[in-house]
């Protein structure tokens, strides 16, 4: 079965080309097919009153290849809107001729005529037909003033100007048709929010624009009234046109930092009508909402490997049979099901299954001591989780753990054993051929190069060098033997996974090791090779397998959710074709929880890092594409990969948990925070209780040894802080304390209140990670544009500013460099 129905394309190409032909004609633009589906889909939107769309595209490389496209549609329409709109003039209005190039002065302008005094002349004349002048900029006066009186100069700067309008009349060359004229004024603007350096050179000569920075400054001085703005922020846009409200028909914005940061206040100035419709164009998503619609058009990666005429599947599984693994895997995994089942699913040992994830990468290249090594280490930390999980969910139910327990850890035992004893990586490796790179994790690069090395090591014996004769004897050894094991790995390359993702194509082979421990969620790992055209393999067990195959096929469900929604038929008119669904029945259920984990994170963690240090020696480590406010910085802010020594900015960090929990709380309409602190104030006040109440005799070390008998496995210190008055702990951080806590206490309202405590700590675990996020960006948003979010609405400006001066202060970079390790899961 086809990963993407290509003649859906291919109609959407010639329709497009159909469409826009009716209007256009960009033959001199050399269109590619991906610039002519997108042209067309703005036009569509253009050519509806109130429209807004986003377009998204699953690679950042991609979005230089929307601005022609967005540039020309977008001035073309708000050309013609001008050219047949009536536009007023005012006396001192400077205008050239469209036919000679003739320049005048409007002199006097009434209801029935208009009177003008053309350049180095001393009568007025009546415009006959507005249509064939333009207006120019009145920063030209002073220039009129100086070559008045001289006609050489008079000639020479007319025929500036007609070079000029000659540019500016090409176009036209882009319309089917003859009825639309260069308009006397640009009354209505086009606005794009765009990076100066990359949108600047896509401009066309042709189109009159002005790029304003932050403080008002224009740069080029074009001597037409500008059609196309160009802003480096929302804000730029806002203080200049929006608010002194210059006629918008669209605003675009290029790139998510140019957008994310500013959505309310844009569906704020839509919602006003402060201008006709917005386009998005991006990587990421946007929130709307009842009265602010956006039609969503969301290129996915095999249209754009098919644009790019790449294929799309470059990547596939070498899979390694080893059918013990394949049933003491099952064994464990059925123990997990059938024993959960066994007590009502009243228990859940689902987190167990993690362990599988960590067993199958451990191999080696001919190294059996690092493959046992890494086994023990792994069955040793599955030991210590193991037990305190069945500690946990056992006592919940008061049953016994340790039976269970004992079998698990017998199973898991033959698993590590299979691993290490008889490798099948390893094995693999022996007579592995066609291998042009190895790609692994920066941790294990050293050890696998001195593998490789240590495979082909010289084994030349029994000479010693005493004489220039013996030199001979040496060089006339036989070479080494490349015929036996692992011959195929020699010379071969070992490259980190981050080398290998900023590797440019080269047709060549590379292998991974594993699905899993590459230092990179497993999704987003295939996705980045997928979106790369990296020849790639990738070592698998047959369930490692199993496992790519679900992800592959959960990539492909999301693609096709998107080439059949509504909003894609409604700009198109094509509905993409049925396909037989994606069969998952061969898929085990515990290979679809593990993908499941990769699924509920909340997370930037596939960016890359930069450390920062300041001058006051302080150290923060930010996300590439973070956007941080500079000093003195025209454009107000850069992305972290942009900053450079001695950059003055501002980097904001949250607080500590107990303060950002006080903070969120006074948003927090649903009271989830209220509750956290009356139950936290529950457990420790019970704690608290049960000590004093024991009497003098009753000393802090028999209480710790009470609490250690029902299963607490905190040390002293932290029991101790648990029972100061200020202690700001909200929950402990594991079950099992929590539990130990209410079976030595035995508190009433406490043991009532059990299962509302357990669900309340996960919800407000979760809660207060993403309220962390949100409030961040809502900070870094108000520091940036000084524009409120939902969250800082609840807050007073004074303590706004209090937060930004704490959480970030003003400080000069002293050195930034890009982390170079493997990206942290």
């Amino acid at each position: 079965m086809e990963i993407f129905n290509k003649e859906y394309l291919k109609d959407l190409i010639e329709h497009s080309k159909q469409s826009l032909n009716q209007t256009f004609c960009f033959h001199k633009d050399n269109f590619s097919k991906f610039d002519t589906v997108n042209s067309f889909l703005i036009d569509k939107v253009l050519k509806s009153d109130r429209t807004n769309i986003l377009i998204t595209s699953p690679t950042k490389d991609k979005l230089n290849d929307f601005l022609l496209p967005t540039i020309l549609i977008t001035s073309l329409h708000c050309l013609t809107k001008n050219s047949n709109s009536e536009t007023e003039l005012s006396v001192s209005d400077i205008l050239v001729s469209k036919e000679d190039g003739r320049v005048s002065t409007v002199k006097d302008v009434n209801e029935t005529s208009i009177r003008i005094l053309p350049l180095g002349t001393t009568r007025r004349i009546d415009i006959e037909n507005l249509s064939n002048y333009v207006q120019i900029s009145p920063r030209y006066a002073d220039r009129l003033e100086e070559v008045r009186f001289s006609k050489t100069r008079i000639n020479n700067f007319e025929a500036t100007k007609r070079k000029e309008i000659t540019e500016y009349g090409s176009v036209l060359s882009y319309f089917n048709t003859t009825d639309i004229q260069l308009p006397l004024k640009n009354k209505t603007k086009v606005i794009f929010v765009a990076s100066k350096n990359e949108i600047l050179p896509k401009i066309p000569s042709c189109i009159p624009y002005q790029y304003v920075n932050k403080s008002g400054e224009v740069y080029p001085d074009t001597p037409f009234d500008p059609l196309l703005i160009v802003v480096n922020d929302f804000n730029t846009a806002k203080e200049f046109f929006i608010e002194k409200g210059i006629p918008i028909d669209t605003i675009v914005f290029i790139g998510d930092t140019k957008y994310q940061q500013s959505i309310s206040a844009i569906s704020k100035a839509y919602r006003q009508q402060k201008f006709n419709r917005s386009i998005f164009i991006g990587t990421q998503d946007i929130e709307i909402g009842e009265n602010f619609e956006v039609l969503k058009w969301n290129w996915t990666l095999p249209e754009i490997k098919f644009f790019n005429q790449q294929q799309y599947q470059n990547l596939t599984p070498e899979i390694i049979s080893n059918a013990d693994l394949s049933e003491a895997t099952l064994k464990f995994t059925n123990f997990i099901s059938e024993t959960e089942r066994r007590y009502e699913n009243l228990i859940n040992l689902k987190r167990l299954l993690k362990f599988i994830r960590k067993v199958y990468p451990i191999t080696a290249i001919g190294n059996v001591n690092r493959i046992r090594e890494r086994a023990n280490e792994i069955y040793a930390a599955f030991e210590t989780e193991a037990e305190e999980v069945f500690q946990d969910e056992y006592y919940n139910i008061d049953t016994d753990y340790k039976e269970d327990f004992e079998q698990l850890k017998s199973i898991t035992k033959n698993i590590i054993d299979l691993i290490k004893n008889g490798n099948a990586k390893n094995d693999w490796f022996k007579k592995a051929t066609g291998i042009d790179y190895i790609v692994v994790p920066k941790s294990i690069k050293k050890h696998c190069e001195k593998e490789i090395q240590n495979c082909f090591s010289s084994k030349q014996k029994g000479i010693t060098l005493n004489s220039l004769g013996n030199i001979a004897e040496l060089l006339n050894q036989p070479k080494q033997d490349v015929n036996g094991d692992y011959a195929g790995l020699k010379d071969t390359p070992i490259i980190t996974v981050s080398e290998f993702l900023k590797k440019e194509p080269d047709g060549k082979t590379h292998l991974l090791l594993s699905l899993y421990s590459n230092g990179i969620y497993t999704d987003v790992l295939l996705q980045k090779i997928l979106a790369g055209n990296q020849k790639t393999k990738i070592l698998c067990y047959a369930e490692e397998a199993k496992v790519l195959q679900m992800y592959l096929q959960g990539f492909q469900r999301e693609d096709e959710t998107e080439l059949r929604s509504v909003h894609r038929e409604q700009l198109c008119g094509i509905k993409y074709p049925e396909t037989p669904n994606i069969n998952t029945e061969n898929i085990d259920e515990w290979i679809k929880h593990l993908i499941g984990l990769d699924e509920q994170k909340y997370t930037r963690a596939d960016e890359q890092r930069y450390e920062i240090v300041f001058d006051d020696e302080s150290k923060t480590v930010e996300r590439e594409s973070k956007k941080v406010f500079v000093d003195e910085y025209e454009e107000l802010y850069k992305e972290i990969n942009q900053l450079k020594k001695g950059d003055k900015v501002r980097i904001y960090r949250n607080p500590d948990k107990e303060t950002l929990h006080d903070i969120i709380k006074m948003t927090d309409e649903k009271d989830l925070f209220t509750r956290v602190d009356n139950f936290s104030s529950l457990w420790k006040n019970a704690l608290r209780s049960h000590f004093s109440n024991k009497g003098a005799d009753y000393h802090f070390e028999m209480f710790f040894e009470e609490l250690k008998e029902n299963g607490l496995s905190v040390d002293k210190p932290r029991l101790e802080y648990w029972l100061k008055e200020d202690c700001k702990t909200k929950f402990p951080m594991k079950k099992r304390d929590l539990l130990a806590i209410i079976k030595t206490t035995n508190h009433s309202e406490l043991n009532g209140n059990i299962q509302n405590i357990f669900a309340l700590k996960t919800t407000y675990s979760g809660r207060l990670v993403k309220a962390g996020v949100e409030f961040s960006e809502e900070i870094n948003t108000y520091i940036l544009t000084k524009e409120k979010g939902k969250m800082l609405d609840w807050l007073s400006d004074e303590h706004i500013e209090h937060i930004v001066s704490n959480g970030a202060p003003l400080r000069t970079i002293k050195t930034i460099q890009l982390i170079d390790e493997e990206i942290i899961d």
